[in-house]
């Protein structure tokens, strides 16, 4: 798992690392950050776009607050009322 430290309060999480998704339903998994490419983009960069994602030279990341990842895990803890 590749975590970096941006600041003493953040995490910057890449796709694949724990926290990167949220569950916000506890059914669905949705992503942090992503990357989009809009209908309005010319079909030649968007192709390259495609094709810079497939090789990994772009990716995604979440630049996410310590605090948010916290709330996160405690929510994720069984209820033992």
């Amino acid at each position: 798992m590749i975590v970096s430290r941006t600041s003493q309060n953040y995490r910057t999480l890449q796709k694949g690392n724990k926290g990167f998704y949220f569950v916000p339903d506890n059914i669905s998994m949705v992503p942090r950050a992503q990357v989009q490419i809009t209908d309005a983009c010319p079909d030649y960069i968007r192709q390259m776009l495609i094709y810079a994602i497939a090789e990994g030279h772009i990716r995604a990341v979440a630049n996410v607050p310590e605090r948010d990842l916290v709330w996160d895990a405690l929510a994720q803890q069984p209820n033992t009322d």
